[in-house]
């Protein structure tokens, strides 16, 4: 990879490569939308265009038509507070190009992420991420997202 970074997302493509997603990419939390794929035939990786929203500790899931779906998770401003994502964002490998997806009900950090046998994906769980002097908290929650088609 060119970017350091934690919290990030890996997901494997229908093509066989593989794309990471996102992150911290400092000691500060700084969480940038960045994106780079790994070409296995190749053994390279290159630069993806960036996702739309900087997150970290997100879920993504590959759909069954191979476009990958990104959630929730968090990006930090500059003094370092959190704050929680609950947009989606699904890129096209085909396209190279993310579009903006459904909001999401919940905006949770820490999430899991599965694609079921009829193609919907269903999030669950993760951590709701403190508020001006809080503590983060899990949650026990989850929700269906339905992907549009093409």
């Amino acid at each position: 990879m060119a970017v350091a970074r934690s919290f990030s997302t890996l997901v494997a493509l229908h093509n066989g490569d593989a794309m990471v997603i996102g992150g911290n990419v400092d000691a500060r939390t700084m969480s940038v939308p960045i994106a780079e794929i790994y070409s296995a035939a190749r053994n390279r990786w290159t630069t993806a265009p960036g996702s739309v929203s900087p997150r970290t500790g997100h879920q993504a899931a590959v759909l069954r038509d191979g476009r990958v779906l990104v959630t929730g998770g968090a990006s930090y401003t500059s003094n370092g507070q959190p704050l929680q994502r609950a947009n989606t964002e699904i890129y096209d490998p085909a396209s190279r190009r993310w579009d903006r997806g459904a909001t999401m009900h919940i905006n949770s950090d820490l999430a899991t992420i599965t694609v079921l046998p009829n193609g919907k994906v269903l999030v669950a769980g993760g951590l709701m991420l403190p508020i001006a002097g809080t503590s983060s908290y899990p949650v026990a929650s989850s929700e269906i997202y339905t992907p549009s088609s093409r």
